[in-house]
């Protein structure tokens, strides 16, 4: 295993993860990267005795896997890790349930292709619009959690 923060599983460290919406895809990213190694690992368990995955150190410091040393999942596993990437990935991205995005378009948020999100302006524009309306009942909801909090203490004891 070669050690790595979740900044760096995310790719927060690079210039265009400074953005908010920078850092949400990278944390997306992230989860879904951290997901679906845990699922390979729950079919696949690893021992001492498993054959090791090879990595090569490049210039700037980031480790590559050599790809003929990644060992490969049963496609039934792939396809299972892939759809749980996938939902895991636009979920957390754009904030929306598993349920609704079963029922949109499959092309409209394809999987990872060559472990790339293809992200379009549509996505972009719903990131900035959309999402930003489902966290307001959830923003004012936090806000008011302490004025909840204290009355609930004056009024529970009384």
């Amino acid at each position: 295993m070669i050690a790595h923060t979740d900044a760096e599983r995310a790719e927060l460290w690079r210039g265009e993860q400074r953005s908010l919406i920078g850092q949400s895809l990278g944390t997306a990213r992230m989860r879904a990267s951290r997901l679906s190694n845990r699922l390979l690992v729950a079919y696949h368990p690893w021992s001492s005795h498993s054959i090791a995955s090879e990595y090569h150190e490049q210039p700037d410091g980031t480790w590559l896997v050599r790809p003929d040393s990644v060992p490969s999942p049963s496609t039934e596993v792939a396809e299972e890790i892939g759809h749980v990437r996938r939902m895991t990935f636009w979920g957390y991205f754009l904030a929306i349930p598993e349920p609704c995005l079963e029922v949109l378009p499959y092309s409209m948020f394809p999987p990872a292709r060559r472990g790339r999100w293809d992200v379009r302006w549509w996505h972009r524009l719903y990131w900035y619009t959309g999402r930003q309306l489902l966290t307001l009942p959830v923003c004012l909801l936090a806000s008011t959690r302490g004025l909840l909090m204290e009355l609930k203490q004056r009024f529970g004891r009384a």
